[in-house]
């Protein structure tokens, strides 16, 4: 158990961080505890731009051009799947790096372990957040394009049915 004096040490040094200054600093800061951003609160995770992810989503917006407030939330489940499953993307090459990074620190490069299983695990759970995103990004063009069919069907005139003598000079 900790004393009562080490726990009014502690407070005194306590006062003493200021933590960060600056408006960036802060932002950083706020990431702290972030590890690899796949269930992330914040959409833009740490190292990410926000910039890129507005073009992005925009792009997308723009492609897919969604007509009424429910296909609207479709694209928007589509941006944010796969923004994410570019996030994964770049965590398993990141992963992957730092597994070869170890296995080149192996003093006989012959009893080195490949880096993918020196990764196993890691690649293990981004798999895992990676086929939950697909199964995501996948249901949600699935709805889009099944509204879209539906809506077209709607539009479209009943075309009425040819009486023999139209269907033979026609």
């Amino acid at each position: 158990m900790t004393s009562e004096a080490k726990i009014q040490a502690n407070r005194r040094n306590a006062l003493k961080s200021t933590g960060p200054k600056t408006e960036r600093g802060k932002e950083r800061a706020r990431l702290n505890g972030l590890r690899h951003g796949m269930t992330a609160k914040q959409l833009v995770a740490r190292g990410e731009d926000f910039g890129d992810f507005g073009r992005f989503s925009a792009e997308l917006r723009a492609a897919l051009a969604p007509a009424d407030a429910l296909e609207e939330q479709l694209v928007e489940g589509i941006v944010v799947s796969t923004w994410r499953l570019r996030r994964v993307w770049r965590t398993e090459a990141a992963v992957m790096q730092r597994a070869a990074h170890r296995s080149d620190t192996w003093e006989d490069a012959r009893l080195a372990p490949v880096p993918f299983t020196l990764a196993g695990q890691d690649l293990e759970r981004i798999s895992h957040y990676e086929a939950g995103l697909q199964r995501a990004l996948q249901s949600a063009y699935a709805m889009l394009e099944q509204r879209r069919a539906r809506r077209a069907a709607e539009a479209a005139p009943a075309a009425a049915p040819l009486s023999t003598t139209e269907a033979k000079t026609g």
